[in-house]
């Protein structure tokens, strides 16, 4: 170890050079290699005694100095960390490629407001994007049908439909609402019939896969009332025939292409009054 002298020298050749680097006057924030090196410097001294006035100059640049601060980077280096942008297809689509790219653009649809307001967080705009993408369908037009009800990925509206057609499954579909005539007899409630003044009283779904014999469900006023949907404030009120045709078209599609929604919750069918800790004969 270097005896008092040498050490107070060494000292104070680093101290006039950085003193003369940054001036005197200035809080010195130097670098943190040289800091360690006064530090070792300044504690060898007093280890011997009492330290010399060029170590107690020295004391709180060095001992109290503020961390070194990172030099601006240049350009180039900045442009290497910076993420490159989403790359477009054909049709000026983003294409995704990993995890990070697709989290980047859940949070640009979340921004847009292009994801339903069920949407919390950008995790799960991405999880609706795959589940869309599993069932073939646009995970960017699709979306705009899709929500998180009770925690669970669900889809309404046409989606379901839209799923089986896509399948390239179905043979025909065919729905119509019903009413009871003057006479008490059901009659598909249409133009040619002449009975359009005639209230609804059912909805019913005629669909048949390829290889497989027609399916028929409906949906009838009389269910709605006993299932607590009639009257119901929201669509149940305000466009009660459709929501019909939308609960029989549900079931037909679940007991014909349950293997197409892959178990995916729709609206009219999990959501929409159903008790699930009991059995609904109506389901």
């Amino acid at each position: 170890m270097p005896n008092s002298k040498q050490t107070d020298e060494t000292l104070q050749d680093d101290y006039e050079a950085l003193a003369a680097e940054y001036g005197e006057d200035e809080q010195v924030a130097v670098s943190s290699e040289k800091v360690e090196t006064l530090r070792r410097q300044i504690k060898a001294i007093e280890q011997q005694g009492k330290p010399t006035p060029q170590a107690e100059a020295a004391r709180p640049q060095v001992l109290d100095a503020a961390p070194a601060q990172p030099k601006p980077q240049p350009a180039q280096a900045v442009a290497k960390v910076r993420p490159p942008p989403l790359k477009l297809d054909e049709h000026g689509t983003y294409v995704t490629t990993n995890q990070h790219e697709e989290h980047i653009l859940a949070c640009m649809l979340m921004d847009a407001g292009a994801a339903p307001a069920s949407f919390s967080t950008p995790v799960q705009v991405m999880v609706a994007r795959q589940a869309l993408r599993s069932v073939g369908l646009n995970p960017y037009t699709a979306l705009r049908q899709c929500g998180y009800i009770n925690g669970a990925f669900t889809v309404y509206g046409d989606l379901e439909l839209a799923m089986v057609r896509q399948s390239n499954q179905l043979d025909y579909i065919h729905e119509f609402h019903y009413c009871v005539d003057d006479e008490g007899k059901y009659a598909k409630r249409c133009f040619a019939n002449n009975n359009l003044h005639l209230p609804v009283a059912g909805a019913v779904c005629q669909i048949k896969r390829k290889g497989c014999e027609e399916y028929e469900a409906s949906f009838t006023l009389q269910d709605a009332q006993q299932s607590g949907l009639w009257g119901r404030k929201g669509p149940w009120t305000s466009f009660p025939a459709r929501m019909m045709q939308m609960r029989a078209r549900a079931v037909a599609i679940r007991n014909t292409f349950s293997d197409v929604t892959m178990g995916i919750a729709t609206q009219e069918y999990d959501f929409e009054g159903i008790d699930h800790g009991k059995s609904n004969g109506n389901a």
